[in-house]
């Protein structure tokens, strides 16, 4: 019979690693939507290549909301999995 070990401690900072990594690309995505607003603001004016980049800054723009969910979600489902565990395997341990 084989036998599931959960090693809670290492679930629970896997959650807040990647939302700690979510966070810090989020930080970069900020600071590649300003570099990509202040190049189209200041020297792509008008045409096909300003068309492309204020669609490819609204995609980024999205992402960047994304991205704080997602890894608050992580961590709390990380949570919420050992919580599962213990609740489940109360008798055992």
């Amino acid at each position: 019979m084989s036998s599931l070990i959960v090693d809670d401690s290492n679930c629970r900072n896997r959650g807040s690693h990647i939302e700690a990594y979510c966070i810090a690309l989020n930080s970069s995505l900020i600071d590649f939507s300003e570099a990509l607003h202040s190049i189209r603001n200041e020297a792509v004016k008008e045409g096909e290549l300003a068309d492309a980049l204020d669609a490819f800054m609204e995609c980024i723009d999205v992402l960047m909301d994304e991205l704080k969910t997602i890894g608050s979600t992580i961590d709390e489902r990380a949570d919420n999995f050992i919580d599962s565990i213990d609740e489940a395997d109360q008798e055992l341990y």
